[in-house]
């Protein structure tokens, strides 16, 4: 079903929340204006529009959803419209450029001739190795009829714009949308008119096939010998690499782990030692954990941190303590949380609700949500709410949210004003899960075409 909105969504309580909202990519910011509920603050909407406020731009959605929906809830969405296609035709920063198109072209769709015509002007001057995700968005407009365009646009131009990757990467995601047979048909019909088309496609789709079978074919990744492996953690010069030596640790042989836990105890470099403690952050420690205990409670903050990464798979009440004590002192919250994960006890969620409503950093905040909810994976209790709520309001990062808000289903219904603003949520993720529950968005259009 459709999502109306009845009047009496919560207000904001400043005037500075709509812009917050923005920031984080909350729904609301549509509701509001819907509601009428705020200013229409047009200078703010559009540097919105230009900008991309998403909190990390490789890992967090872009806010091209949220500002579609912003724009056609204001009072005049064609003003908007015309003033971003003029921005995106004279000045398109590397920057900020994916969210303009993705931006133009949800206008397109809505029904703006002037913004479609402009994707189309803009796909054909692209000057990047990568085109298929602005082809995607050829196929949101026009679906089968956007993919004619850009796999002619490609053959035409011998390819000098589409690598290998982004072909068969445009055509898996036809033929997942419209069928495998409905892209077939659509070549068929195109080589009536201009028959180059067909060796063309026959190219794509040998090496689409060529790409799925080596997927499936791959052969598993030998892992290092315990040598290499000794030689490799004595190279290691970052900083913040515990997950990923924790993931190569998970995968040692029963073997490989007693001598990397021998190492631990006889090493004497305490920058070696932590980093062969980074190994242990998924496997349990297979040696004398009674030794690990004295270093996570340690003056060297390194050894500390490193000995209480390792001592996160054991299961023990003194692990338990170890994280709260942590979680109320100077050292990184979330390496404390972490603790919990094997070690949670009823009560627990009081203490990460000091700390999300204490912590203000965005980075920071995001770290220990991350690791909250890594503890709620395994310990689905009722007392998570809160601190998902919490979570769920304060986070600046829509993709994280989107795991919030399914924390939060899987404790029951969501409240009123989640259902309400979630479906027009930054995150896509979000909107999609939304939807699944039958909650979901009214059909955008503007109000000319």
């Amino acid at each position: 079903m459709n999502q109306s909105t009845p009047p009496n969504f919560p207000p904001p309580a400043s005037a500075a929340d709509f812009e917050i909202a923005l920031r984080r990519g909350h729904g609301r910011a549509v509701l509001w204006l819907r509601q009428g509920d705020v200013a229409e603050d047009r200078e703010l909407i559009l540097r919105a529009c230009r900008e991309n406020w998403a909190f990390n731009s490789l890992t967090d959605s872009s806010r091209d959803l949220l500002m579609v929906d912003v724009v056609l809830a204001t009072s005049d969405p064609e003003f908007y419209v015309s003033n971003l296609l003029q921005v995106y035709s004279d000045d398109c920063k590397a920057g900020n450029y994916d969210q303009l198109y993705e931006l133009i072209g949800h206008f397109a769709a809505a029904g703006s001739a002037e913004a479609r015509e402009a994707v189309y002007e803009a796909f054909l001057k692209l000057q990047t190795d990568y085109v298929s995700h602005y082809a995607e968005v050829l196929l949101d407009i026009d679906g089968l009829d956007g993919y004619r365009f850009a796999i002619q646009t490609w053959a035409r131009e011998s390819l000098s714009k589409a690598d290998d990757f982004s072909e068969i990467d445009l055509l898996d995601k036809a033929e997942e949308r419209f069928g495998a047979d409905a892209v077939a048909e659509l070549i068929e019909e195109i080589s009536q008119s201009d028959p180059s088309i067909l060796p063309y496609h026959a190219s794509v789709k040998a090496r689409h096939t060529a790409w799925r079978d080596r997927l499936g074919t791959r052969p598993p990744r030998p892992e290092p010998s315990c040598e290499e492996l000794r030689q490799m953690i004595a190279a290691e010069t970052r900083s913040h690499a515990q997950s990923l030596w924790a993931n190569r640790g998970s995968r040692m042989d029963e073997q490989t782990a007693r001598w990397m836990a021998s190492d631990v105890l006889t090493e004497t470099d305490p920058a070696l030692v932590s980093r062969l403690l980074w190994l242990f952050g998924k496997y349990p420690f297979p040696g004398d954990t009674e030794r690990l205990y004295p270093m996570a409670h340690g003056s060297d903050e390194r050894l500390a941190a490193a000995a209480a990464f390792a001592l996160a798979p054991i299961k023990d009440p003194r692990v338990r303590t170890l994280g709260l004590s942590i979680m109320q002192g100077p050292r990184d919250p979330w390496d404390g949380v972490r603790l919990l994960v094997h070690n949670f006890q009823d009560g627990d969620c009081a203490a990460m609700i000091q700390l999300v409503s204490r912590l203000t950093d965005a980075e920071e905040l995001e770290d220990l949500g991350r690791h909250i909810r890594s503890v709620f994976a395994v310990h689905p209790a009722p007392e998570f709410s809160d601190v998902l709520t919490l979570l769920y309001e304060k986070g600046m990062c829509a993709s994280c949210r989107s795991s919030v808000v399914e924390c939060l289903a899987k404790l029951g219904p969501l409240t009123e004003y989640i259902r309400l603003e979630a479906p027009y949520d930054a995150s896509g993720i979000t909107r999609r899960f939304m939807a699944k529950m039958g909650v979901s968005t009214a059909p955008r259009a503007l109000k000319k075409i």
